[in-house]
């Protein structure tokens, strides 16, 4: 869809106490609204009154109030319009409007000049006006002066508020500038307002590149699906992917603030990587701040941790505990699915010979070099787990005993062949037994693992006899 510019409208005007309007000092709206001798409060949209008195209250305490919004009810349209109100020494204010939200600190400075201009013009025709013309008596002379003193105060007042103004603007930008999250500012529509230092760098893009385009051209945002924080999410899945683009506006405008979530941020210009970030919207949902920050450090730690406390070091294969939480998991999803599990119990032959005759370091060789070809003979969804010394265990899913002996047979041929290249004088082999999980005898884990070592026990004692009658 192709957004067209909004066109500027604005207007400044004098109220009184009562919000009555005393004088219209500037208008540029585009329906030129005739504003006359009424109360301003007339224009406020009905949804808005509450929010304009709270306004002029704060003002009469702050001396000025910016950057605010109010719908206002122009003839059958209702707009949104930026308000700063200042309040002068003779208790009436100025009310500065305008439907512009980007680059709003600029436009609060560029207003500031638009009244000050006014006030000086103003100044300067009064007391020339009372230079070049005697009064026509003390009255109107001590009238133009008290007028001209009433101006010349309420320039120093804007004067002083165009430097808090200032300091505020110069404040925020430093401080922005040298956090270390990104911050991002966007627009009702969706269009860049606003990135400090570290979000230019973190996204590739500057400021000056990216204002005016939308969110979506410079970044995306993706959350995995099964997230933590259960948030609902609003795009269809990305293929080959368990993450899903999220759309922040209808989310925030559902949720209405979302606070230290984790997500993968995808920059148009850079890799991916993971944030956690927190996004609000602006008044009434005129647009939205996003601030991230970059955790791809304390992902990686969380991953080594996570593989730490799953793998057995030596092997590099899965430990004995996170190895039998797996097996559980999957025989779960056959009894769920009506499917059959098998697994193959092994035990290293010789394990304690080769300690014995060529030193631990030669028997955990032969440990990995057992685990190196069990990884290389299954599936994808298989897995090898150590489950302490000489044994492993071997996690089949959807397989039933006949395909486990296939395996079997695969990985027996691989033994011997590792035997035959080995210059060391022992053998590479281990015995193995097999135990079926089916929806028509359905075991416990311990009774599958129990009937499958003692399956592996049988083949020991047979392996044994045999050698025995050579």
């Amino acid at each position: 869809m192709i957004k067209t510019k909004q066109q500027n409208s604005g207007f400044i005007l004098k109220l009184d106490g009562d919000s009555q309007i005393k004088e219209v000092i500037f208008n540029s709206s585009r329906e030129k609204i005739r504003f006359d001798s009424q109360n301003f409060s007339k224009f406020i949209d009905p949804g808005s009154l509450k929010k304009y008195f709270s306004i002029l209250k704060e003002v009469r305490e702050k001396e000025v109030v910016f950057g605010r919004e109010i719908n206002l009810q122009l003839g059958e349209k209702t707009e949104s319009y930026i308000f700063i109100v200042l309040n002068n020494l003779a208790e009436e204010s100025i009310l500065i409007a305008a439907n512009q939200t980007e680059g709003i600190i600029k436009y609060y400075e560029e207003l500031m000049k638009i009244n000050n201009s006014h006030v000086n013009n103003l100044r300067r025709s009064i007391k020339d006006k009372i230079e070049q013309e005697k009064p026509l008596d003390d009255e109107i002379y001590n009238e133009m002066s008290r007028l001209n003193n009433e101006l010349v105060n309420l320039q120093r007042q804007l004067n002083k508020q165009n430097l808090l103004l200032k300091a505020e603007k110069e404040k925020y930008r430093i401080t922005l500038s040298s956090i270390a999250e990104g911050v991002i500012t966007a627009d009702h529509d969706d269009q860049i307002v606003y990135l400090n230092s570290k979000a230019e760098e973190m996204l590739g893009w500057n400021l000056s590149e990216a204002r005016g385009k939308e969110c979506t051209d410079i970044f995306k945002i993706y959350i995995e699906e099964n997230n933590e924080n259960d948030l609902e999410m609003i795009s269809d899945e990305i293929s080959k992917s368990e993450e899903i683009e999220i759309s922040l506006s209808e989310l925030l405008l559902e949720k209405g603030e979302i606070n230290n979530q984790e997500a993968i941020l995808t920059p148009k210009n850079n890799n991916s990587f993971p944030i956690e970030f927190s996004a609000a919207s602006v008044e009434e949902n005129q647009g939205k701040v996003i601030i991230f920050r970059d955790i791809s450090e304390r992902k990686d730690m969380e991953t080594r941790l996570r593989k730490y406390a799953s793998t057995d070091l030596l092997t590099e294969v899965l430990n004995r505990r996170a190895g039998l939480d797996y097996l559980q998991e999957e025989m779960e999803k056959a009894a769920e699915n009506e499917d059959s599990l098998t697994i193959i119990f092994i035990d290293v032959n010789d394990l304690k010979l080769v300690n014995d005759n060529f030193g631990h370091q030669e028997g955990d060789e032969l440990l990995k070099k057992v685990s190196d070809i069990l990884q290389h003979s299954l599936r994808r969804n298989d897995k090898v787990v150590r489950l302490g010394g000489d044994e492993f265990l071997l996690v089949l899913p959807q397989s039933d005993q006949e395909a486990a002996e296939k395996i079997w047979l695969r990985i027996r041929k691989k033994f011997k062949q590792a035997s035959a290249a080995n210059d060391k004088d022992y053998k590479i082999a281990a015995s193995h037994g097999a135990a079926e999980y089916s929806p028509d005898y359905q075991k416990n884990l311990d009774q599958l693992i129990n009937e499958a070592d003692h399956a592996m026990y049988k083949e020991k004692k047979r392996m044994k006899s045999a050698e025995n009658l050579r």
